[in-house]
């Protein structure tokens, strides 16, 4: 095959095409890694403990502080309040 003043062989023209799929690749590659990385951490913003909502036995919510719930209550009642917070990684 004649491409322009070079003759190029069908072994070397599919060697060309594979190296210029590549070249396109390697970039949109690396572009999508890095979207996908920067959306992870935005994509619902609750974590596995907002999913829960514990009360004592009058109904009122019992005080956390970071992961830690402390009462003398002996009667505590567990609410799933966001199933879909336990799903995301």
């Amino acid at each position: 095959m004649i491409i322009g003043s070079y003759t190029v062989s069908k072994k070397q023209l599919i060697s060309l095409i594979i190296v210029i799929i590549l070249l396109i690749s390697l970039p949109l590659t690396l572009y999508l890694v890095k979207t996908r990385q920067i959306f992870k951490p935005r994509a619902t913003g609750n974590t596995p403990e907002a999913a829960f909502q514990f009360t004592d036995s009058s109904g009122s919510p019992l005080p956390r502080t970071g992961n830690t719930i402390t009462t003398n209550s002996q009667n505590i009642k567990i609410q799933l309040t966001d199933p879909e917070a336990l799903t995301q990684p």
